[in-house]
């Protein structure tokens, strides 16, 4: 990821910052067909070139999310969230 990937991570606060980065490290040990990528202002993982999911948070309550990209076109099994961009909160 470009560096300013690693600024965005280490801007946050704790432990919205070490969640998302042991997601994040879970995210590319999950599968070596998982790449990072740095879109849209924010950390993307691709899976076989196609779009998996991103990490953001909050704007309001700084709380972390992972957002899914739709799953039925990534290609990648287990994951099928019937919109383009769908979030989970990590914290809930």
């Amino acid at each position: 990821m470009h560096g300013s990937s690693n600024t965005f991570f280490l801007s946050l606060p704790q432990p919205t910052q070490s969640a998302l980065l042991a997601l994040r490290g879970f995210i590319l040990n999950h599968h070596p067909s998982i790449t990072p990528e740095w879109k849209y202002g924010m950390p993307f993982f691709y899976y076989n070139g196609k779009m998996l999911c991103y990490l953001w948070t909050n704007k309001k309550t700084g709380q972390p999310y992972i957002g899914f990209a739709d799953g039925n076109k990534n290609g990648f099994s287990g994951i099928n969230s019937g919109e383009t961009l769908a979030h989970e909160n990590i914290y809930d």
